[in-house]
């Protein structure tokens, strides 16, 4: 038992360092003025946040061409109100996940990538939403802590 619990500390104490690859890394993106958009960017993916600048609604996001999708195409079992819908040929998957009581959205095909997560509180639903309408239009920049955008 107790060797068990210094394998699970040891796991988790390494899936929390950072890793030498982990770059910071800052968005713009157009209509997206009203958030700061930063993360961390470790060779083939990136995650962070979406925090609105006048108000105090925060989305997670994680973006890269190896990211699991969070909504997948047919409804997973847990969700409620899931939908999917079109814009400028953007799928955009929703839907509320109970079990991680969290909003749920991910965009197959923004311009700013191939796969992109959105996860927000329940009560910040239409924010999210709007936010993932803006994605499939937005030109987004991308910028490294200490280096010129992108």
């Amino acid at each position: 038992m107790r060797i068990e619990l210094l394998i699970a500390a040891f796991i988790i104490s390494g899936a929390l360092t950072s890793h030498a690859a982990d770059r910071p890394i800052r968005f713009e993106c157009r209509g997206l003025e009203k958030f700061e958009i930063k993360g961390t960017h470790d060779v083939d993916w990136a995650w962070g946040n979406i925090r609105s600048l006048d108000s105090q609604v925060v989305i997670g996001f994680s973006i890269g061409p190896m990211v699991e999708e969070l909504v997948p195409a047919e409804r997973p079992a847990g969700f409620r109100s899931f939908k999917t819908f079109r814009i400028n040929g953007v799928a955009i998957r929703y839907g509320y996940n109970v079990k991680m009581k969290q909003f749920q959205a991910t965009l197959i095909g923004a311009p700013i990538q191939r796969k992109l997560n959105l996860v927000s509180r329940p009560q910040d639903r239409e924010r999210l939403l709007s936010v993932a309408k803006i994605f499939t239009t937005a030109p987004c920049r991308f910028s490294f802590e200490g280096a010129p955008p992108n």
